[in-house]
């Protein structure tokens, strides 16, 4: 499927795409702090930085799977920065329901306290789903496999068993977005 890129108003701020702006809204019901194309490393400028307990490079595109998106291209242009050491959130087309528990995704995050050996020889994080949850009143996301720390919050309760909201739930915000910016321009 092909998707137009749609500049977009919202709150304020002009978003190069329809997408993007629905992410902002989609952030803002989750009372997320974000600012949206923060800087350029190197070529490839994050489309937003989530502030939470650390911060959080993410890039939307209008894809469906976490392997349509240019990993290499990311790392090489966070590579010998001071945000090489941030973790990666790469966000598509919605939010989708989760392999590991009974909520929702937001994308796939680039995990960097776990390495791993990719095929081009790098060593970088682990990537997989960025699983939404909601705990002592406050809404962020962890990593599906690995590190259960809530990235928003700080907040861990060492067994991963995060409260974690439906996927109906949160496909209702998700379609609330969507039609705050639907007809914006």
């Amino acid at each position: 499927m092909t998707y137009a890129s749609i500049a977009t108003v919202y709150n304020g701020t002009r978003y190069r795409s329809r997408l993007e702006a629905r992410w902002a809204c989609f952030f803002d019901m989750l009372s997320w702090r974000y600012e949206y194309e923060p800087f350029d490393l190197n070529g490839w400028i994050p489309d937003f930085m989530l502030f939470g307990a650390e911060k959080v490079l993410v890039e939307v595109k209008p894809f469906t799977a976490e392997k349509e998106f240019n990993i290499k291209k990311i790392w090489d242009s966070v590579t010998d920065t001071e945000y090489s050491t941030n973790e990666i959130l790469l966000i598509g087309v919605s939010i989708f329901p989760t392999n590991y528990f009974d909520g929702a995704a937001l994308g796939w995050l680039e995990e960097m306290g776990f390495k791993g050996e990719y095929p081009d020889g790098n060593v970088r994080g682990a990537i997989d789903e960025a699983v939404i949850n909601h705990w002592h009143g406050a809404y962020g996301f962890f990593h599906g496999s690995h590190s259960w720390r809530d990235r928003m919050t700080g907040l861990y309760d060492g067994d991963g068993m995060l409260d974690v909201p439906s996927f109906n739930d949160m496909k209702f915000l998700w379609n609330e977005a969507g039609s705050e910016v639907q007809w914006k321009k």
